[in-house]
């Protein structure tokens, strides 16, 4: 048996393990923690215009991809119905945010509005406040650092009003803090703006860029 073979028989019987390098584990160990496994496979740089898989045309999906690509660590807002691919975008600027955390420092935090909701609701029964706070952009800030936010189904909030309180002061800490901000949601600008008041969404308006898929499919 070559040296070559007695290694892969070695590797198949997990005899023989390979260790990543403390960069590449530490980025594993953050890039996990901040996505779903059906996610994780995402590259900014390697998504493509996919007709079949997205249901906007070919032209915005080019436009949009150059959009984030020219400057993927900024905020952006992405409004538009389920399956424009919303999500995949913003996975792609999470990780461009996440090797940005291990060159420079930064922070980086990521939820869904509905995990939130449930983390909100547990602390007011006497539980742990979720980690995902506005107040963090202010931490990193004054450490010399950037903290970056992504928030999947930003429009999916119960019709609470400590809830909505508390989604306000969420933002608010967030922009006020210097932190960046990217969202998802399911209704359009002007829905939110119903949801939310016009001072919460002039604040995000603002702060990133809005890419609006139903703009293009009207």
């Amino acid at each position: 048996m070559t040296s070559h073979e007695d290694y892969l028989k070695r590797k198949a019987m997990n005899s023989d393990p390979i260790r990543l390098d403390p960069l590449q584990e530490k980025f594993k160990l953050i890039w996990n923690d901040v996505t779903v496994p059906a996610y994780r496979h995402i590259r900014l740089k390697n998504l493509q215009p996919n007709e079949d898989k997205c249901i906007t045309s070919i032209k915005f999906q080019e436009y949009v991809l150059k959009t984030v690509r020219e400057n993927p660590l900024k905020g952006f807002v992405f409004f538009g119905p389920s399956g424009c691919g919303k999500t995949t975008i913003m996975t792609g600027l999470k990780r461009a945010a996440v090797n940005d955390c291990l060159r420079n420092g930064n922070i980086i935090y990521s939820t869904t509005m509905p995990d939130w909701v449930i983390g909100m609701q547990n602390y007011f029964r006497g539980g742990i406040i979720p980690d995902f706070q506005g107040g963090k952009a202010a931490m990193a800030s004054n450490n010399g650092h950037v903290a970056y936010f992504f928030i999947d189904e930003f429009d999916k909030v119960l019709d609470n009003n400590l809830i909505q309180i508390h989604v306000t002061k969420l933002i608010q800490d967030i922009f006020d803090g210097l932190g960046i901000l990217s969202l998802t949601s399911n209704r359009t600008l002007e829905e939110l703006r119903t949801q939310f008041g016009d001072h919460i969404v002039r604040r995000i308006e603002d702060n990133c860029e809005v890419i609006d898929y139903f703009k293009e499919m009207q």
